[in-house]
């Protein structure tokens, strides 16, 4: 198997819109800019603690484990976020509903634990997981925020002393477009961006071969 590092996948990348990874994980918290951040906080903790365990372990992984041990190690790092969340923080972690146990299966985890980790050292993998989950917060984030502000006029940040963390938009939460909180308008602003971002990557190629 090739092994692939994010750097050839596309550092300036951000995997939930140019490669559609863990799109279902994406859809489902991205309606709220607090639950993008705390899940994409979470993804990339689970991701490097995964990395450096099957890092670790990569010389006594045989091939007919290959999948099978990034899969429990993963399983056992979102269960224990899950339970943390849980006790510390019961409200965010009904609103995260079905997406945090998901991490689990998440097409950019496995990727990256199976596709990299397995056949690396500990530093570069370390390194892998931290620009792959740095990318899928920056791009959770983003995708969250212009759902938020389009379909609620809000932008709803974490509760500091007598302040709820949430800020209102006056012109936008008179008359918001409710469409956007939705899964279906979870995909219409995916699309947006990954067809803003190929058409960036596009002008940059025909730049690279002007100069």
């Amino acid at each position: 198997m090739k092994f692939t590092t994010y750097e050839q996948d596309g550092q300036t990348s951000m995997p939930a819109v140019c490669l559609a990874l863990g799109i279902c994980t994406a859809l489902e918290a991205a309606a709220a800019v607090n639950s993008a951040i705390v899940l994409g906080l979470l993804l990339l903790s689970i991701m490097m603690l995964s990395s450096l365990v099957t890092s670790f372990l990569r010389k006594v992984i045989t091939s007919d484990a290959a999948l099978l041990v990034p899969l429990i190690v993963i399983a056992t790092f979102t269960s224990a976020a899950s339970l943390l969340l849980q006790a510390f923080a019961p409200a965010l972690h009904g609103t995260l509903g079905i997406s945090l146990p998901l991490l689990t299966v998440n097409a950019l985890i496995l990727s990256r634990i199976h596709g990299f980790a397995r056949g690396h050292g500990v530093i570069a993998s370390m390194r892998d997981s931290l620009l792959s989950g740095l990318g899928f917060l920056g791009s959770l984030t983003v995708i969250a925020l212009v759902r938020e502000v389009l379909g609620k006029g809000t932008v709803t940040l974490f509760p500091i002393g007598d302040w709820n963390g949430v800020i209102t938009l006056p012109f936008i939460s008179s008359a918001p477009i409710k469409v956007a909180v939705s899964m279906a308008g979870g995909l219409m602003v995916l699309g947006m961006f990954m067809a803003f971002h190929s058409v960036v990557l596009a002008n940059r190629a025909e730049k690279e071969k002007t100069a």
